[in-house]
């Protein structure tokens, strides 16, 4: 069940997840699979030829919800909502590396814990080649987050939360909510309001 948005990249190939299908040996992917990355080569024919470059396990990750990126040297770099990591389930953050024979290498590059651990977003690199996405849970009032990943030494990324403040202001029968997210060099102050 593809639910991301399609992603082009070089020779015209478009890649994208799937929430479900896939792998059904994992310890919770027995009934619709875990979900998996694809993609979708086109032929001089007219024709389109799919390819599967991974298949979540629900151990590694499953349900990914978002769309995938590329950095400069091809690698993919996506999100899953959920992977099983005891007690329970945590998303995480997953790169997978081309290989010179067509086959992709998967790398985890972080597993989300406690409440910001449920993401159905992708993510967006800035200049310095940092990563941000967002989470559905977590955050101030457990309504979601901004986080940054980071690379550091040996191929590990540090996570660090730019969702700083969320403020429920009340006047009269409106409601303002306001946050505030840092990127990479700019501080921006978000504005929510709603009549009620």
């Amino acid at each position: 069940m593809p639910v991301s948005s399609l992603t082009f990249y070089a020779q015209g190939n478009l890649y994208r997840t799937t929430a479900e299908g896939g792998d059904r040996n994992g310890p919770e992917c027995l009934y619709r699979g875990c979900g998996n990355v694809f993609k979708l080569s086109p032929g001089s024919d007219g024709e389109w030829t799919e390819s599967v470059l991974h298949n979540f396990n629900s151990t590694d990750g499953s349900t990914p919800y978002g769309n995938v990126i590329f950095d400069a040297q091809g690698n993919l770099y996506g999100t899953t909502s959920g992977a099983w990591t005891p007690p329970g389930y945590h998303g995480n953050v997953f790169e997978l590396i081309p290989g010179p024979n067509g086959e992709w290498t998967e790398r985890i590059l972080y597993f989300f814990s406690g409440d910001d651990d449920l993401i159905t977003a992708g993510l967006t690199f800035d200049s310095a080649g940092n990563l941000y996405g967002t989470t559905w849970t977590g955050g101030a009032h457990a309504a979601g987050s901004v986080f940054k990943l980071t690379p550091v030494a040996d191929g590990k990324w540090t996570e660090t939360t730019q969702w700083q403040r969320w403020v429920v202001r009340e006047r009269g029968r409106r409601v303002r909510f306001e946050g505030q997210f840092v990127g990479h060099n700019r501080r921006i102050r978000l504005r929510f309001r709603y009549c009620l």
